[in-house]
């Protein structure tokens, strides 16, 4: 779990680090952090990169609720993108955004209290 963020009141949040990876070129498209990890916070970041980059023709997710939902269906539908959804427990599907991830852990976060 994490990371956490400390707040005003001293407490630790939870954060959830939403990112959207182009495939072709590893160039990070969206990116946002929030304290829930929502359909609403998602469409957030996509709202920002499909301004800034276009409509992706493909959308590669795995399955969590953010993703396989029916509002993300339609959204797709709407702007013309095809949802592909990652076999459950395969990283090696989403291989390029798990790297991203490990090397901002490893890198960025290593000198956080992120816990």
């Amino acid at each position: 779990m994490g990371p956490y963020l400390k707040t005003d009141d001293g407490k630790k949040h939870q954060v959830y680090i939403i990112t959207l990876i182009d495939d072709a070129s590893r160039l990070i498209v969206g990116i946002d952090v929030f304290f829930h990890g929502n359909f609403v916070n998602l469409m957030s970041v996509i709202k920002s990169a499909v301004a800034k980059y276009g409509r992706p023709q493909l959308f590669n997710f795995d399955n969590g609720r953010s993703y396989k939902n029916k509002q993300m269906e339609l959204l797709a539908a709407r702007i013309g993108s095809v949802i592909h959804y990652d076999q459950p427990y395969s990283p090696t599907q989403k291989a390029k955004i798990e790297r991203w991830f490990r090397t901002m852990k490893d890198q960025w976060m290593a000198g956080l209290d992120i816990r």
